[in-house]
């Protein structure tokens, strides 16, 4: 009988060290929370010089992301990312933001959003297909139209003077092909402040020989205005640039 005392002791001590162990086992394991979701939605192809919307729906697990930090889409042409343009874009509710943009030249053209929201960051990118203007309805589909055979293209903006800062501007152009004037035309303006990324993009209404747009500027500074002029399926694209400055 007194062999076995030993016995039953060391048992006792090897359960309760089994006990402690299964204890520690047990504990749960903080989860990890759902990754941030970004759906980009863009036509597939669009006509030049014509407003295109740029989307992304922003999601975690299946809660819509309203508030996130920020929302943008980098735009570039098909080998041209060193000259891509950031559009900042807008929030519409239910976690879905929008920017809105045009495309002067036709080609293929890169669209990458880039996301940031509660700590994390996603930038899905898409391509889209830009083509020439679509002809008027009995138009013929081609309709040459060199500089040699009408004449040099000239391009004038009219600019409207003083320019205050959340005030409408109104910027006309007049463009010439020799000593004819221009009708028919897709003309747009293409702004940005200097030192920013951003561009913005307007496009003109041709009105009594003449193309007219109205433009608020949000920031006091020198601006970068480019006029675009094109026609006839990109037989036409000239462009003229200017400087000019928004006061306060």
């Amino acid at each position: 009988m007194k062999k076995l005392v030993p016995l039953l002791f060391t048992a006792a001590v090897l359960t309760a060290c089994d006990s402690g162990e299964s204890t520690g086992a047990g504990e749960a394991e903080p989860s990890l929370p759902e990754p941030l979701e970004v759906s980009l939605q863009v036509q597939e192809t669009v006509v030049a010089n014509e407003p295109v919307e740029l989307t992304a729906i922003v999601t975690q697990g299946t809660e819509a992301v309203t508030g996130a930090d920020e929302v943008e889409f980098e735009v570039w042409q098909e080998e041209e990312k060193e000259s891509s343009n950031l559009l900042t874009a807008g929030h519409e509710g239910e976690g879905v933001y929008v920017a809105e943009t045009l495309f002067a030249e036709a080609g293929v053209y890169h669209i990458q959003s880039h996301v940031t929201a509660r700590d994390m960051h996603t930038m899905p990118e898409t391509t889209i297909t830009v083509s020439g203007p679509e002809p008027a309805l009995g138009e013929e589909t081609a309709h040459p139209y060199s500089h040699d055979a009408h004449g040099t293209v000239t391009i004038h903006l009219a600019e409207p003077g003083a320019i205050q800062l959340n005030e409408p501007a109104i910027f006309n152009v007049h463009a010439k092909s020799g000593e004819v004037q221009l009708t028919g035309a897709d003309v747009s303006l293409e702004l940005w402040r200097e030192g920013a990324e951003k561009h913005e993009w307007v496009k003109l209404t041709e009105q009594e020989g003449a193309y007219t747009g109205e433009v608020t500027f949000a920031e006091a500074g020198t601006y970068q205005v480019q006029t675009h002029v094109m026609k006839d399926s990109d037989s036409i694209h000239e462009h003229t640039e200017t400087v000019i400055e928004v006061l306060e």
